[in-house]
């Protein structure tokens, strides 16, 4: 199940089924072979957004719409699933601690349970760079000029999983507290469990060549620009990435044979010249080696 939250509190969330072996490049399809089933999710607006999210799920079952703050609303919604997929979050990097904490913390643990109690296999979740962010960020305040967006110096050493959390904000927090649970959950119940600490998705190469380059005249010459460079993933990166994360045989074993269970960390990054982590350890446990460059990508718009 892939999933978005994007609003405040009580956001409804349409869980769409797709079937791996999906292969356009909707946002919320997939690919990762076997013909396995899973969901996503999306935050809904309006009508039409549902009757869009429909329409994509049409190949395997009627879609749900629900509140994943609400335990009682989860329960049921994943069985007969053997990977979930969980994007559903406050996304924003300065979000209230009241707002993350039931939107991102109790959803993932109601989420989290509801997996163990209908058999899933494997649960992916969406984790964030904004876990390590405070380590690169010249300001922590979202006030200040560039602030949590502007980067010190680019000479840094790459970061790796190993180094210790740096969290930015409550959001960051939130996403730190995910991978711990799903940490819990694997040593706890044996649920296969990928997090990856993903970069800057943003407009990419499904966008128009117009939109693309009004994207990048916007970043251009302010400290977000920076910020994407190192950041940015790119839609055929995020694809691979994710159907990497839930077919990949590399995760360690059940507790206690390994002291975390199955569970495994990653970046889920493109592999940007300016980029801030080492991505040596995400390609060994994914088995995939993101291969796009946002330098090379925004020169390529501009000639």
């Amino acid at each position: 199940m892939i999933e978005r939250v994007l609003g405040g509190a009580g956001t409804p969330v349409v869980i769409v089924p797709f079937t791996f072996d999906v292969a356009d490049y909707q946002p919320w399809a997939g690919t990762a072979g076997g013909g396995d089933t899973g969901l996503f999710a999306k935050a809904v607006d309006s009508a039409d957004e549902v009757a869009a999210a429909k329409l994509a799920g049409r190949a395997v079952r009627k879609p749900l719409l629900l509140d994943l703050g609400e335990p009682a609303q989860v329960r049921g919604a994943f069985g007969g699933l053997d990977v979930v997929v969980h994007l559903a979050a406050t996304i924003h990097a300065d979000a209230a601690w009241s707002t993350v904490s039931r939107n991102n913390i109790d959803a993932t643990h109601n989420v989290l349970e509801e997996c163990v109690r209908s058999g899933v296999r494997r649960f992916v979740f969406a984790s964030s760079n904004h876990t390590q962010a405070a380590d690169f960020f010249t300001s922590l305040d979202p006030a200040a000029p560039g602030g949590m967006c502007a980067l010190r110096s680019p000479d840094l050493p790459l970061a790796t999983l190993a180094a210790p959390a740096a969290p930015d904000g409550f959001y960051a927090l939130s996403k730190l507290l995910g991978e711990d649970m799903c940490k819990f959950f694997s040593c706890r119940h044996g649920l296969e469990t990928v997090c990856l600490r993903i970069g800057w998705f943003k407009g990419g190469h499904l966008a128009s060549e117009e939109a693309q380059l009004a994207e990048l005249a916007e970043l251009k010459g302010g400290p977000a620009h920076d910020y994407m460079r190192a950041m940015w993933l790119s839609r055929e990166d995020a694809l691979q990435t994710f159907r990497a994360a839930c077919t990949t045989g590399n995760l360690p074993a059940a507790w206690p044979d390994s002291a975390t269970g199955p569970f495994g960390l990653a970046y889920a990054v493109s592999n940007n010249t300016r980029r801030l982590f080492d991505l040596d350890e995400s390609v060994k446990l994914l088995g995939y080696s993101p291969r796009d460059d946002y330098d090379t990508f925004a020169a390529s718009l501009c000639e």
